[in-house]
Order: structure tokens, then C-alpha cells, then sequence
């Protein structure tokens, strides 16, 4: 049974094989330490080095390469060891072949070669391989972990080819990177060379190089390049000068290059204008290149070649082999309801005008009016120009090409087009803005190697053939900052058709200064841009650039926050005063391809234009079944809900409801020293019972989910704590003190002298009783979950109160009428609903009930207490409203409560959520018009100060004439 040998990390572990092995190579000691890292038993490790019968089952040959016989234990690893290190790629190979080591009764998780200096070890599941240096061998101890672990999956991608691919050209970039010792701040130069070999691999596998077989470049590098890679900088500069060379002016090269490289074609279009940077090779990087020519690139997808790259940019996102880009079924998602969809539609309503003819003579000559109907259709897609101003590595060009090219062969299909010599569809028709330099010169490769994808696709179907070197044409992608540049001066207004992408996001705190001003210069003079994020910069920016043609729609990618609370009217108040509408949306949905497989952020897609379009369609995903809804709306609110008038919810400073107010909690700042654990608070009140007076029970969301509290100091003058003399609390606050003066925030450095308090404090800290609402709640619950406390507890920042609040204010507020509400005008938190003071509650509008409603509604709110008293001590509050685990008392409690709310608004029933909301922004909309007549008529009704007469000023004094002076 495999157990875990040590209590040490694997990456420690590994630190400590690869510091042993550098100081001498021993296959013994290498086996064991390896093997023991990764959870095999002492006892199969000794066996195995005693050639035990059934522990080692391994092969016995032996050859002069090999350092000692092979070792190896079922289940786990096969190891053979060579004296030479420019033998253990060539070993592995031979692995591969072995009988022995691909047994299936002995099922070998890993095959690993191990020389002096080098290692290659192959993942028989995931069939990827590396070779490395054992200094580099901490860096990788992941690749092993399924050993220890299982199996976890690292990047996601529904293309098998495209996961190695960026799993082997990463791990490639960080070797070179190591090799030739470049830091992450001049990964650009290696970047550019990277982007020029990419172009090679693909080449080579598609056609573009169609000379001498299959792997035409690869083979000239195994054969060119010794096995030590230290002319592999003269063999890429041989290479790049060739493919720069038109094939007739060649005569000088002859003599000075070798013929493998004559042979290759011209390419053209400034790819390899510049032989640039060319870094060093080893054995290892070496190796690991060919291991790279050895992938499938036909296979993958010109549109993941950014993530390789990304990948590579930092150590961090290098070890997770991550793919950081936006993946075609989130593309799709936005160009569909853009443009696609209708293009499609066209389409079809071609089909059905040329049905009646489609099959006589007529129909196929080509001149035939009916036939010409069709290729003014693909004209009129081929004049189109779409703009991306946030373009990275030009994912959304490549799939936006790509999709209108299949849609071209559809048509070619359908009217039974023979050969053609060129398509109506251009990579010269997009045009991209990115402000780093090297994503666009990958984004001009892949936009190169897709349209070479999709002639050879027509090619093959139709029998074409469209040429796709000497490179003729390429799309403009330029490199420069998107916010401080006119859009017009890389595509006219008057040209563009549609702008798309997925610009830049994050919230301002991760917003550096510079980022900030340009935000703010984006948008009109002396705009209160509050809290909006620095990707609404693109949508004001766009909606300017879209004045000039008002005709262009556009649609972008963009955190859910801006469409959510205070954001809405910053962004959005904006844009429809200008006259903006939404063409379509889709609410919050989960980013689905992290590096980890894990969303990290929720996203929207809103496409916007000036024009009214006709049924606006609505995509809502359901967070239980996973899946997308589509509704077409009368129009799309900013807030990306149905409604008659997009209208904007604002912020207000006081709520609707008269004598009733909600706080935030307190903020602590303190390092943690104010507060103390459970069991700390418990050990504190029985060491000095004395401080009873002054701890408080302290909860904040969290707490209140999981009905527990922890313990803060609470005093109220600077004197108590010196008065209780207890060492422990006196040394707290003068943490607190040393904690806040350490701070760069010059609030909390003058918090300081209130060491003993918290630093944000309302009004009503501590009332005898009070309604807490949690600042976050699980998406997934229907209710919103709150308690009520009294005044032996203190609430932190992660929640609010309600001071003195009703049995009937608890009612409304926990009903789903308000749930609904803030679902609109709270926001969200990844995917947890946000609770706002100001966009929530203090905009919320009551019912106006009669006394009998009031009473109905303060028993049945009982009724949900009594409820969960029923379950107290069994069950957290989290727990009683979690749809998984919810009583059915507290279910069937809480569905009267509703009802009972909703007839307090109005006897007729509410057909569904659409309706609540629609009715509560009636009220809303009828509450601010109430309320600024009021403030018109008070304002009118006021009467004018009289102005005082203006005082008579006194003549002044006729000035003596001056004595004259003495002679």
C-alpha cells in the first residue's frame, strides 16, 4: 500500500533531491528519494533496489548507454538511467516501445530517464513529457503529484491538441526563459522569437511549407542542430533569413547556407523582416523544442496560441500551466446575437426566395439575377469591418473571421459554386488596438495561419485553390493605449461596422493612478465617476467614436458590476442620456476557463448601439441547472432586466420608510488585536471576570451563517481600559496603536489616538435590539438570510443593522418582493449577492398597508422565527436557508409570509419576478417624481429674502493741502 513517507511538502522535498543530485548523481538515491517524495512504502523501495522478485518489474536488459539495470514498481514509475545525458531523450523514446514498460498488468503512471544533469519523465495518462535540469527540478515537482494526489485536470479546453500545445510551449518559454536568463520584464524579445517558431510548427503541419513530406522543419532541426543545441542560434538565423528572401533573388545564399534551408518558401509580410533575438539552446531546451515538433499543430487552434504565451509571462501563472484567454464558446456568445445570427437569417430568407428556381439551369448560371442575390450577400460581408480596441492576443478577430469564412462556404455550398480563386471574406477587413506589443504580433500570426486554415478548408471542399504565401495581406493591429488614442485614426467611424472584445477589468482597487486618469479623462469634464470600473472607459469611449455613425452597434465583455448598484448610474446614466439603447444582454454568468478550471470573476455581455432595435433579447443562466434562458424584452434595462423605460435606480442617502434607518457595522483596523476567538474570549472572562462589562459578542456575515460569535473589546472612554489594569488588553490596544501608525492611510494613522476603539463607529453602535443583514449571502439561497440581536452583541463592516426594528420590518425585509429588489440594485461579489445601504434599503419602497395587513404581516414574520427556533441547535442559520437542507415548516413560513407582502402591494397575484420588479420600479419611478414635486412646490413656496437697501456711503473728506516745506 502506497503511504506518504514524510511530512515534508513534494516541493520541499524536491528542493532537496535536486540540491543532492547536483552535488552527485546517484541512480540509487535519486529512486529512493523520488519515490518516497510521491508516497511509495519503504519496503516496496528496498525490495525493489534488491531486485525482489514481483517488487521490481523491471526489463533486465542492460546496454553500454545505461548507467545500471532498470528499476521500476507497478503502478507507479519505470526508471532507466544513462551515463549521458544526450542519451536520455533518445532513452525515453526507446521506453515508449519497451514491452515491459507499457505492460498493462503493471499500469506505469510515469516512464522517467535520468542522467548526470538531465531528467525526462513521460505522464502516461495525460501523455505529456518533460526534460529538465535537475535544478530545475523543484520547479516541476507538480508533474508527479497524480502519484500522491490523483489526478487533477490543469487547464481546460475542449481540444485535447490545444491543452498540450499549451502545456509543452509554455513549459519551452520558461526553460529559454531560465537558459538565457531573461526576467519576466524582458519576456517581450523572447516572445517575438517564440512567435516566429509558432508560425514554423504550424507551417510545417498545415501545408504553407509543402515541400519534402511531412515535418519538413522539425527534421531540419534534428538534423541541423547538434544534440547539444549550441548551433541553434545560426541554424534560426539561416532559417529566418530564407523565409525573408523571395526564392529568385537567393543566388548569395547559396554558398553560405545550408540546401534543407534553401528549400524553404518566401513568406512575406514582415514576419522574418528582422532576424531579432535569437536565444541560446542546451540539451535540455534542445529536447524539449523537438518535443514540441513532434504535436499535432493542425489540430490546434490558431485562437489558444495567446495563452501559450501568457503563460509564460509570470512564474506563477507559468507552474500553473494556465490558459488565460477567452474561449470560443464565450466569443460566440457575444458575435451571434451581434451579427451572426442575423447574417444566418439573411441567409435563409435567400434560400427561401431561390427555392422555386434553386434546381433549373437558370438558377446556376452564374450571372442569373437569383444567383447574384447571393454574392451581393457575401459582398456586402466582405465590405464589413469590425473593430476590437482591447484586441490582446485578437482572439475575437480570429473567431469572427473564422465564422463568417464557414458561413461563405455554406453559402458557396448551397448555389453549387466550382473553384474559386479567393474569397469575398479578408483578414484586412479587422482592425485591433492592443497596448502591449507582444500580443499583437501574435495576433497578426494567428490571424495569418487562420486564414491559411480556412482556404485549405475551401480549397478542400471545393476544389480551389487560394494561395496562402507569399503573405498578400493582414490585418491592422496596432500597438498602442486604446483610452488615449483616437479610434478614427485606425478605423474611420464611417467604415467600421461592429466593435467587439473583452476589454480590461477589475474594480478600482486594482487600478493603478495612471489607469485612473485616463478612465477619468474618458469620460466629460468633472464627471463623479465613484466606484466605476476601468472598463466602462471602452463603452463611453465607444458610444463617442459611434456618434460619427450611428449605425455601428458594438458589444463588449465586462465584469457584472457594472450593471449592478452604484455602477448603473455612473456608466449607464451616462450613456443612455447620450442615446444609447441595449440591443441584447446576458446576465451574470460564471467565467468558465480559468487556469484552474475555477471561475474567478462573473462576467457580462451587453451589445449597445444607437439604434432602437426591435425585440432585444435577454440571456439569463441559471445558477441550479447551469443553463441559458432567452427572453425578448420591450426593453433592456441597465440593469439587465425586462422593462418598459431603461430606467437607472440611484443611490439615496435616506430611505423611503420614515422613522426607520439602516447603519453599517463597525471597522475595525486593528491587525485583529480588538478582537478575540471563542475560546480566547472564553479563557479572557475566566481569567478576569472583570472584563464582562467590556467584551462584547462579535459577529459579522460569516458569524451570523454559521450562528456563531466571536469576541471584541468594547469601551467607551480612553479611561476604562487603564482603569481594568489587565496586562493581556492593555498590550492589545498597543498593538492596535503600533498597527495604525505603520499605516499609509492617513485616516488610520490618526486612528492611532483611538487605539482602544474601532475606527468606524455609526451613530447607534450598540442598540438594545436590532435586525442584522449580512453584507454577502450565497447566491443560491432565496432568502435573504437576517437575525435579530440585542445589544450584548457588536456587529463588524461585514454587516448592517437595522437599531430597534420591528417584528413587521423584519417581515418585509426578509420577503422575496425585497429579495427581488436587491437582486437588481445590490450587486454582486463574484457570484454572491451584495446588500447596499444605499441602493438596497434606502431605495426600497414599502407598502402603505392598513392596520390589519401591518398585523397579518408582523404574525406570519413570528411564524418564520418560531420556525427556526424549532430547529435551534441543530442547525446554523446558513444551514436552515440553504435550498438543499431548508425545513419544509420554514419553507411553507416563509412562502404565507410572501404572500401576505406581495397582497399588501396589490390583491392581483404576481405572475413571476419580471412583474414584482416591473411594479416595484413603478413605485419607484412614482416615488422620485413624488418627491421632486414636493421639493419644486417647497422651493416655489418660499419666500424671497427682501434685500437690504444698500447702505449711503459718506463723502469723503477734502484732504488738507500739505504744509510747504522749509527753505
Amino acid at each position: 500500500m502506497a503511504i506518504k513517507a514524510s511530512h515534508k511538502d513534494p516541493a520541499v522535498l524536491m528542493s532537496d533531491l535536486s540540491r543532492k543530485m547536483l552535488e552527485k548523481w546517484d541512480p540509487e538515491v535519486f529512486f529512493t528519494d523520488m519515490m518516497k517524495s510521491y508516497g511509495t512504502a519503504n519496503n516496496s523501495i528496498s525490495m525493489a533496489l534488491k531486485n525482489e522478485r514481483g517488487f521490481n518489474v523491471a526489463s533486465k536488459q542492460v546496454d553500454d548507454k545505461m548507467a545500471r539495470p532498470d528499476l521500476a514498481i507497478s503502478l507507479r514509475a519505470y526508471f532507466r538511467f544513462l551515463k549521458n545525458d544526450a542519451d536520455v531523450a533518445p532513452a525515453l523514446e526507446e521506453l515508449h516501445k519497451l514491452k515491459e514498460a507499457n505492460s498493462p498488468k503493471h499500469k506505469f503512471q510515469f516512464l522517467i530517464c535520468s542522467g548526470p544533469t538531465t531528467l525526462a519523465m513521460f505522464d502516461t495518462v495525460e501523455h505529456d513529457s518533460i526534460l529538465i535540469g535537475y535544478k530545475d527540478l523543484p520547479s516541476f515537482y507538480s508533474f508527479m503529484l497524480p502519484l500522491l494526489e490523483g489526478r487533477k485536470a490543469k487547464i481546460v479546453s475542449d481540444n485535447e491538441a490545444d491543452r498540450k500545445a499549451c502545456l509543452k510551449l509554455t513549459r519551452l518559454l520558461g526553460t529559454l526563459a531560465e537558459h538565457n536568463h531573461i526576467d519576466e520584464n524582458n519576456m517581450r524579445k523572447l516572445n517575438s522569437f517564440m512567435v516566429r517558431i509558432l508560425f514554423c510548427f504550424f507551417a510545417e503541419d498545415t501545408g504553407v511549407f509543402d515541400f519534402g513530406g511531412e515535418n519538413v522543419f522539425s527534421n531540419a532541426f534534428n538534423k541541423l542542430v547538434d544534440k547539444e543545441g549550441s548551433n541553434a542560434p545560426q541554424f534560426f538565423a539561416d532559417l529566418f533569413t530564407v523565409l525573408n528572401t523571395k526564392e529568385d533573388e537567393r543566388e548569395a545564399l547559396k554558398n553560405n547556407i545550408a540546401q534543407e534551408l534553401l528549400k524553404f518558401p518566401y513568406v512575406n509580410g514582415g514576419l522574418f523582416a528582422e532576424t531579432g533575438y535569437i536565444p541560446e539552446f542546451d540539451i535540455i531546451t534542445r529536447n524539449q523544442f523537438t518535443d514540441c515538433g513532434h504535436l499535432s499543430w493542425k489540430e490546434i487552434s490558431p485562437a489558444v496560441f495567446g495563452a501559450m504565451f501568457q503563460g509564460a509571462m509570470k512564474k506563477e501563472e507559468r507552474r500553473n500551466m494556465g490558459a488565460h484567454y477567452t474561449s470560443e464558446e464565450n466569443i460566440l456568445k457575444l458575435i451571434k446575437p451581434l451579427f451572426l445570427d442575423e447574417l444566418y437569417a439573411q441567409f435563409e430568407q435567400l434560400k427561401q426566395e431561390a427555392d422555386p428556381i434553386k434546381l433549373t439551369a437558370a438558377f446556376h448560371r452564374k450571372n442569373s439575377a437569383s444567383r447574384r442575390k447571393f454574392y451581393a450577400f457575401l459582398e456586402r460581408i466582405g465590405s464589413m469591418k469590425f473593430l476590437d480596441p482591447a484586441c490582446g492576443c485578437g482572439n475575437f478577430l480570429l473567431v469572427t473571421y473564422k465564422e463568417l469564412r464557414a458561413l461563405e462556404n455554406k453559402v458557396f455550398e448551397y448555389i453549387n459554386e466550382g473553384a474559386f480563386t479567393d474569397s469575398y471574406i479578408n483578414i484586412n477587413q479587422f482592425y485591433g488596438i492592443e497596448i502591449e506589443d507582444w500580443p499583437v504580433e501574435i495576433a497578426h500570426v494567428s490571424m495569418w495561419l487562420m486564414q491559411h486554415l480556412m482556404n485549405q478548408a475551401a480549397n478542400s471542399r471545393f476544389g480551389s485553390n487560394i494561395a496562402s504565401i507569399p503573405l498578400k495581406t493582414s490585418a491592422t493591429i496596432v500597438c498602442t493605449n486604446a483610452l488615449t488614442t483616437d479610434w478614427n485614426t485606425i478605423l474611420p467611424a464611417s467604415e467600421c461596422s461592429y466593435i467587439i472584445g473583452n476589454p480590461p477589468y477589475g474594480g478600482t482597487a486594482n487600478t493603478s493612478d495612471e489607469q485612473k486618469q485616463w478612465l477619468k479623462n474618458v469620460y466629460p469634464p468633472k464627471y463623479k465617476l465613484g466606484a466605476a470600473d476601468f472598463v466602462t472607459a471602452w463603452f463611453v469611449k465607444a458610444s463617442d467614436y459611434m456618434l460619427l455613425n450611428k449605425q455601428v452597434r458594438a458589444a463588449f465583455v465586462a465584469t457584472n458590476s457594472i450593471c449592478q448598484g452604484e455602477q448603473v448610474g455612473t456608466l449607464w446614466g451616462l450613456l443612455l442620456d447620450k442615446g444609447i439603447h441595449i440591443n441584447f444582454a446576458y446576465t451574470s454568468i460564471p467565467w468558465s476557463n480559468d487556469a484552474v478550471g475555477k471561475a474567478a470573476v462573473m462576467f457580462v455581455i451587453v451589445g449597445f448601439s444607437y439604434l432602437n432595435l426591435p425585440e432585444p433579447q435577454l440571456f439569463s443562466y441559471d445558477f441550479k441547472t447551469k443553463e441559458l434562458t432567452t427572453s425578448i424584452c420591450e426593453e433592456i434595462s441597465p440593469s439587465l432586466s425586462d422593462g418598459k423605460v431603461p430606467l437607472i435606480v440611484t443611490k439615496r442617502k435616506k430611505a423611503f420608510i420614515e422613522g426607520l434607518e439602516i447603519l453599517s457595522g463597525v471597522k475595525p483596523a486593528d491587525n485583529g488585536n480588538l478582537i478575540f476567538s471563542f475560546h480566547e474570549g472564553r479563557e479572557l472572562l475566566d481569567k478576569h471576570p472583570e472584563v464582562s462589562p467590556y467584551l462584547k459578542k462579535f459577529i459579522g456575515s460569516s458569524e451570523l451563517m454559521n450562528s456563531e460569535f466571536r469576541y471584541c473589546l468594547w469601551f467607551k472612554s480612553e479611561e476604562e481600559p487603564q482603569e481594568l489594569g489587565i496586562p493581556l488588553v492593555l498590550e492589545r490596544i498597543e498593538k492596535v496603536k503600533e498597527f495604525r501608525l505603520a499605516s499609509k492611510k492617513q485616516a488610520t494613522v490618526k486612528a492611532a489616538s483611538i487605539a482602544w476603539r474601532f475606527t468606524e463607529v455609526s451613530k447607534n453602535p450598540n442598540p438594545d435590539k436590532a435586525l442584522v443583514i449580512p453584507v454577502l449571502s450565497s447566491v443560491n439561497r432565496k432568502y435573504l438570510p437576517m437575525a435579530f440581536f440585542k445589544s450584548d452583541y457588536i456587529v463588524s463592516n461585514l454587516a448592517f443593522i437595522v437599531p430597534n426594528a420591528s417584528y413587521y420590518d423584519f417581515g418585509i425585509l426578509t420577503s422575496w418582493m425585497h429579495k427581488v429588489w436587491n437582486n437588481l440594485t445590490g450587486g454582486r461579489f463574484k457570484s454572491d449577492t451584495r446588500y447596499s445601504k444605499d441602493m438596497t434599503f434606502n431605495t426600497f419602497v414599502w407598502p402603505q398597508v392598513t392596520e390589519e395587513q401591518h398585523n397579518e404581516i408582523e404574525e406570519l414574520a413570528k411564524d418564520v422565527l418560531r420556525a427556526r427556533a424549532r430547529h435551534k441547535g441543530e442547525m446554523s442559520l446558513g444551514q436552515l436557508y440553504n435550498p438543499e437542507t431548508m425545513p419544509e415548516d420554514l419553507k411553507e413560513a416563509h412562502e404565507c409570509l410572501d404572500e401576505a407582502v406581495e397582497r399588501a402591494y396589490r390583491a392581483e397575484p404576481f405572475a413571476d419576478d419580471e412583474e414584482r420588479l416591473a411594479f416595484l420600479l413603478g413605485l419607484y419611478t412614482d416615488a422620485i417624481t413624488a418627491e421632486k414635486k414636493a421639493e419644486a412646490e417647497k422651493a416655489k413656496a418660499k419666500p424671497k429674502a427682501k434685500t437690504k437697501p444698500k447702505a449711503k456711503t459718506k463723502p469723503k473728506a477734502k484732504s488738507k493741502p500739505k504744509a510747504k516745506a522749509k527753505a
